[in-house]
């Protein structure tokens, strides 16, 4: 669920193409990366800000053969690499990048960008938190209703039969998000079908007769 930063509740891409913003923008650069490509590792030496332009980014936590994802950035957010989180690109990607200390000199010019910053670190903190607690007492198929219920609210169609959700995921990637395996989800959600509380359409598409029977088992 990813974290996003805006201006009066502007997407911050478009923020940056404001003419006030002209200075701002200047100071980034564009890169593309690949589906599943590592865009930065915890330790390395630069220190930098970027917005996601296109694409979904991964925020990760791993260690030795597990990882625990934190964030899903999605066009218009912004996160800084000087974390002992990994950053990776959960499918074709295309970012803004800035050296954080550049970004920095450059916030006092624009002091709603630095209040909507300290907004979304606060926000990101108590997303953690949350993590945390779903990984540590709710079950796989408590966590995976939850994320289809948020799902449902915040991105559904409604449609004759319900709510409509496109999660433009692949299962292992669901997984990813909830801390599980590719084979549970797909468990659940087979298990999920055949109880009448979703259908799937298509690959990464749902409908959900009913999200409010959903999380709360």
């Amino acid at each position: 669920m990813a974290l996003r930063m805006d201006l009066s509740r502007e997407n911050l891409l478009d923020v940056l193409e404001q003419p006030e913003f002209e200075a701002l923008r200047a100071i980034f650069v564009s890169r593309r990366y690949g589906r599943r490509r590592i865009i930065f590792r915890p330790g390395e030496a630069e220190n930098m800000v970027f917005i996601v332009a296109s694409g979904k980014v991964r925020i990760f936590f791993a260690h030795e053969d597990k990882e625990l994802t934190l964030s899903i950035l999605k066009p218009g957010d912004i996160y800084t690499t000087h974390t002992r989180a990994f950053v990776q690109a959960f499918k074709d990607s295309t970012i803004l990048t800035a050296d954080a200390e550049a970004f920095r000199r450059a916030l006092p010019d624009h002091p709603a960008l630095a209040y909507s910053m300290i907004r979304v670190l606060g926000d990101l903190l108590r997303k953690a938190y949350s993590m945390i607690i779903r990984l540590a007492f709710l079950s796989a198929r408590r966590r995976l209703e939850e994320y289809l219920a948020h799902e449902a609210e915040q991105r559904g169609m409604k449609s004759p039969d319900g709510v409509r959700v496109h999660l433009d995921l692949t299962v292992e990637q669901l997984a990813s998000i909830l801390g599980s395996t590719r084979q549970t989800i797909s468990s659940l959600l087979g298990e999920m079908a055949s109880e009448g509380l979703l259908h799937k359409e298509e690959r990464g598409v749902y409908n959900i007769p009913d999200p409010a029977l959903l999380g709360h088992r």
